[in-house]
């Protein structure tokens, strides 16, 4: 979404902006990869819910139609959001799928040099007056070393390649942390697994997405706006 945000920004200040983009599709960590190989970018599990309300999550200058985004949708509905703002604002022709960013090396004057590779093609070099990198920070996960980890007999699995609750249906499980992935999880398993432990160092509250009727963030954002005079 930075990526998206940036070539609009640059296009409003008469830039012209090229963005590389390494998969053949825009929406970076939100664009759902099935199967979680070693090589998935995204984080994103099959019934992953948003847990941000419709209103602190679209762009100020692209709202979302309250007839077609619910308070909270899945991440299939956030992608074709992303897809709608990119045609809306024309950012779409300023973005090369499926190319590569091998290097970034400034060069001298303020300029940077840019070595790229779309997929199947040879590599090339481009000079550019400026760099931004909207990378994000979620395409690789960071697994935490454990005391004795190696005489574990289970699976071990980071939830960067978790995609759906079945494979651990009778087992007994132990999710370790208590962000929101962590929670998601760990209500999507519970029912299956035969147990399930979640694993935490201090306490925590878990809020419903609702509060009294009204999105929790409601009570101290924008959602609080009313709605059809309620």
């Amino acid at each position: 979404m930075s990526g998206l945000a940036a070539i609009k920004e640059c296009l409003a200040e008469g830039l012209e902006p090229v963005c590389f983009e390494a998969r053949p599709e825009i929406g970076g960590g939100w664009a759902y990869q099935p199967d979680a190989t070693q090589a998935v970018q995204s984080s994103v599990y099959a019934a992953t819910m948003l847990n941000s309300c419709r209103e602190t999550t679209a762009f100020t200058d692209f709202p979302m139609d309250p007839a077609r985004y619910g308070d909270y949708f899945p991440h299939t509905q956030f992608l074709r959001y992303f897809q709608e703002y990119a045609e809306h604002f024309g950012l779409l022709k300023h973005i090369r799928l499926s190319t590569t960013v091998l290097e970034c090396a400034p060069v001298g004057n303020g300029k940077w040099r840019v070595r790229v590779q779309a997929t199947g093609k040879e590599p090339e070099e481009l000079e550019f007056a400026a760099v931004m990198v909207a990378t994000g920070h979620l395409s690789t996960p960071y697994m935490p070393d454990f005391k004795r980890r190696e005489v574990f007999q289970g699976q071990f699995l980071h939830s960067h390649y978790y995609r759906r609750p079945g494979p651990f249906e009778g087992k007994k499980v132990a999710v370790i942390g208590f962000g929101s992935s962590g929670i998601d999880i760990a209500c999507e398993v519970a029912p299956q697994a035969d147990e399930l432990h979640l694993v935490t160092r201090r306490g925590g509250w878990v809020i419903p997405r609702y509060v009294l009727g009204k999105p929790a963030e409601a009570w101290d954002s924008e959602c609080a706006r009313p709605r059809n005079g309620t």
